[in-house]
């Protein structure tokens, strides 16, 4: 965890880790949280993802991040009842437009299943970069998934730009505050900036990927990343509580519906083994980051 670590790279255990084994991690947790309706299983999944970005994440930062969430939570929540009258539960009335508790339940766990891939989503960026994802499909699919790491990779790079571009039109004393119109200029001034850069990257980066004879068939690679037995074990877990929620999917122990009435959550002993493998599925990261966590204090006081 960032906190304990101190200035030790956040999500440091699960980096560590074989891409493979990321990988399948990650498109269990995300399938999981995609193919279910359920609000238990969701809300886990929400909880979960949250913790395990607030490891890595500046308190600033990912209070601005959960107060975007929030506010679009908000929206889809009443906003869902304009577009579905299928509810039977009446709980108020605005401006003549009738609230019923399944609609609002409805858009809860719609705003639920966005927020909790989106965090996935970004745990997944923080735990595989562009290396790892060349070394796990560049052989397969070579143009594509450059695209796709390159794609990965432009975002914060572009955000890193803009900063630095906005920094040094703010120290030649051209970026204006003043008024509104000063405000879009100084944007578009950054704009400007910000597509030449990307359009000098990208011919760099192809005539670069060109000369070291990427997707050249019978072309040799080094790879720094080695399947050890912890990867195995880690595979081995993910795989066996995927294997677990696929059948509880399919036999229908996550089932629920909002309309006309709120069905009843599963409780029943295989019911509540399935919560407990999406427990158990979504919370590996922190379970593994605790143990590095342990393991760190306590190598620390033999010292």
């Amino acid at each position: 965890m960032a906190f304990f670590y101190g200035k030790e790279k956040p999500m440091s255990a699960l980096r560590r880790f074989h891409p493979i084994v990321i990988f399948a991690y990650f498109a269990a947790v995300i399938a999981m949280t995609m193919l279910s309706m359920n609000p238990l299983v969701l809300s886990i999944s929400f909880i979960l993802a949250l913790a395990v970005n607030a490891t890595f994440q500046k308190p600033k930062a990912f209070f601005r991040g959960l107060g975007f969430f929030l506010i679009l939570a908000a929206i889809i929540i009443f906003t869902n009842p304009l577009f579905t009258k299928s509810g039977s539960t009446f709980l108020f009335s605005i401006f003549g437009e009738d609230f019923m508790k399944e609609e609002l339940l409805s858009g809860l766990s719609v705003a639920l299943m966005l927020g909790a891939v989106f965090y996935w989503f970004a745990a997944y960026n923080q735990a595989m970069d562009s290396e790892k994802f060349l070394y796990l499909f560049g052989g397969i699919l070579p143009t594509i998934s450059l695209i796709l790491s390159l794609g990965l990779k432009f975002i914060p790079s572009f955000q890193r730009q803009m900063n630095k571009v906005g920094d040094a039109q703010k120290g030649l004393g051209i970026y204006q505050k003043t008024s509104l119109w000063g405000k879009i200029r100084n944007r578009l001034r950054v704009s400007s900036a910000l597509v030449s850069w990307s359009l000098e990257n990208a011919i760099d980066t192809a005539d670069a990927m060109k000369a070291r004879g990427y997707g050249v068939k019978k072309r040799t690679a080094f790879s720094i990343f080695r399947f050890r037995t912890p990867d195995g074990w880690l595979l081995g877990i993910v795989l066996v509580l995927a294997g677990w929620l696929i059948a509880a999917h399919y036999l229908g122990l996550f089932e629920f519906s909002f309309y006309p009435i709120l069905s009843q959550l599963n409780f029943e002993a295989k019911g509540l083994a399935g919560y407990v493998a999406v427990v158990f599925l979504g919370g590996l990261p922190l379970i593994i980051e605790v143990k590095e966590v342990l393991k760190w204090h306590y190598l620390k006081s033999k010292i």
